[in-house]
C-alpha cells in the first residue's frame, strides 16, 4: 500500500504551474505515492488542503503527508531529507526555502510546503476553514499541534524546492487578508499578540 500522500491545493487558472509541480514530483520521488488535488474554486486554501487531509485521516495505510502549493517544484533528494527528519521524531517539517514571516515565533512552519507523520494529522485534524482563502491557517495549525503535545518542528538545512511565490495569494484582496487576521485574533485572543 502507498505510504506517502501528497496534497496539492489549487484553483482554476493555475493548471500550468500545477502540471509543472506534478511533473517535478514524478521526476524526483522514488517512493510510491498518491496525490490528492484539492480543487477549492477560490473557497479557500484550507478547504482545498482538507480534501487531502481527510483522506490521510481515514486511510490508515498513509504513514506521512506532504502538503505543497501548486506553484512549487520539488528538487532531487527532497524525500530523503524530509524522511530523515520524520525518523528523528519531528511532528512538522518545513523547507528551508520557505521562511517564516519576520518577527514571528519559531513555533510555526509556512504551509506552502510542509511534511507531517500521519499521526500528527490524525491528532490535530483539519485546517480551520474559517480562515478563508489563505494566510494564518499555518500558524493556527501549529499552535493547535503544540497545544496537543505535537510541537516538535524544524526546517530543513537547505532548500529542496523552488517556489514561484504568491501565485494565488496575489489575487487576495486587502479586505480578505484583514478578515483572516481578524478571525485569527478573535480565535486566539492574547496568544495572537505574539504573532500579529
Amino acid at each position: 500500500m502507498t505510504k506517502l500522500l501528497i496534497i496539492i491545493p489549487t484553483v482554476p487558472g493555475n493548471e500550468e504551474v500545477l502540471q509543472k509541480c506534478i511533473k517535478s514530483i514524478f521526476k524526483t520521488t522514488k517512493e510510491d505515492f498518491n496525490i490528492v488535488i484539492g480543487k477549492n474554486n477560490f473557497i479557500g486554501s484550507p478547504y482545498g488542503c482538507n480534501q487531502g487531509l481527510k483522506y490521510a485521516i481515514n486511510n490508515k495505510e498513509v504513514e506521512h503527508v506532504l502538503m505543497i502549493n501548486d506553484d512549487i517544484e520539488m528538487l532531487p533528494g527532497w524525500y530523503e531529507a524530509y524522511k530523515e527528519k520524520l525518523d528523528e521524531g519531528y511532528d512538522i517539517i518545513g523547507d528551508n526555502g520557505m521562511h517564516r514571516r519576520p518577527g514571528r515565533p519559531s513555533e510555526h512552519m509556512a504551509m506552502c510546503i510542509v511534511m507531517f507523520p500521519a499521526i500528527t494529522v490524525r491528532i490535530v485534524g483539519l485546517l480551520d476553514e474559517g480562515i478563508e482563502f489563505g494566510e494564518w491557517e499555518d500558524i493556527d495549525y501549529c499552535i493547535r499541534a503544540k497545544n496537543l503535545g505535537l510541537g516538535k518542528m524544524c526546517q530543513l538545512e537547505r532548500a529542496y524546492c523552488r517556489h514561484k511565490g504568491s501565485h494565488t495569494m496575489c489575487k487576495m484582496s486587502k479586505e480578505q487578508k484583514q478578515a483572516n487576521k481578524d478571525y485569527f485574533i478573535k480565535k486566539w485572543g492574547k496568544i495572537s499578540e505574539i504573532y500579529v
